[in-house]
């Protein structure tokens, strides 16, 4: 005698008509999601994050020696920066767009919490920027390497335009504009 459920009229229900082909399907759908998944990941991590123009804001004193989201300790003159999407560790290149200077920062902190801002550089750089006494400013964010994709060195010196004095020791580069000659711009600096 047969058991089931009444409303299935004595009938045992059978989960696979043909287990082989069942299994054959179902092989070649883990196959195929195992391969999708692998490939997604390898363009994921190749994929370089895009440029940006936005408006940046700075953060100095009051927050000074704060361990940041990376774990370690905010120090308002290193060349930092906060970017709430870009993974921590990430460079990415700044450039203010009002003057053209531009630098070199290490995303190390989440941030900025306020609306219409897409990045807090530290009060360092907000000096190279130009953008001290405005606090805010439009600028260009450029990834220029992220966590694990290569030496910050390397970074530099891909980046580096014809016509940029790079300070190696704090990542700042300038670039002359393109109405002023990099001589004289060398002349004011010096």
């Amino acid at each position: 005698m047969q058991t089931g459920p009444e409303w299935a009229g004595g009938a045992i229900p059978r989960l696979f008509v043909c287990a082989a082909r069942v299994s054959r399907r179902l092989a070649i759908i883990l196959m195929a999601v195992v391969v999708t998944g692998t490939v997604a990941m390898a363009a994921e991590q190749d994929a370089r994050p895009a440029a940006q123009v936005g408006r940046a804001s700075w953060y100095g004193a009051a927050f000074h020696l704060r361990q940041t989201a990376s774990g370690e300790r905010f120090d308002q003159h290193r060349m930092t920066c906060a970017h709430r999407t870009l993974p921590l560790g990430t460079t990415v290149r700044v450039t203010n767009l009002l003057n053209g200077r531009s630098v070199l920062v290490t995303i190390t902190d989440r941030g900025p919490f306020r609306r219409h801002r897409d990045i807090d550089v530290s009060y360092g750089a907000a000096r190279v920027l130009g953008m001290v006494q405005r606090g805010v400013a439009r600028v260009r964010i450029e990834p220029v390497s992220w966590h694990g994709s290569g030496a910050r060195e390397a970074a530099v010196a891909a980046y580096q335009a014809p016509g940029a004095e790079v300070n190696r020791a704090c990542g700042i580069v300038h670039h002359a504009p393109e109405d002023v000659s990099a001589d004289a711009v060398a002349g004011e600096r010096g």
